[in-house]
């Protein structure tokens, strides 16, 4: 069978087989606009204009700035963040850290300084939109 290019490429940036420890990262002055999807930790100290997905960590320093959806294991927030976060364990908002938009989050830590404008939704299993009664 012959291999043929999809013609629908997805802006998801895969990294297959993440290895325990492996760390990504986005160094200052970087800017990436698209989707970032990876089984490894991620470390972000430039911009990511987009939504990231990952099975385990995302630290953001303090020169940071993230606009989008970021769905992981744990999260930390030194810089700036706007959008909506899926955070199955941990979400720890640094005393450097700026958030606005939604949480879901299993535990949430905000250190003194640190800055929350939005909502949030802290439930057992993170990844499910609050129930609503009719």
């Amino acid at each position: 069978m012959k291999n043929t290019p999809d013609k629908k490429k997805s802006n998801i940036l895969p990294i297959q087989n993440g290895t325990p420890g492996q760390i990504n990262k986005i160094g200052p002055g970087t800017v990436i606009e698209g989707n970032i999807k990876t089984s490894s930790d991620l470390r972000v100290d430039g911009t990511i204009i987009g939504n990231i997905k990952t099975k385990n960590k995302v630290l953001m320093g303090t020169k940071s700035r993230i606009e989008g959806k970021i769905d992981a294991k744990n999260l930390g927030i030194k810089g700036l963040c706007k959008g909506e976060l899926k955070v199955s364990d941990t979400l720890h908002l640094h005393g450097s850290g700026k958030f606005n938009g939604v949480i879901f989050a299993k535990n949430l830590i905000i250190d003194d300084g640190a800055e929350f404008n939005g909502e949030c939704f802290m439930e057992k299993q993170a990844h499910s939109a609050p129930k609503t009664s009719s």
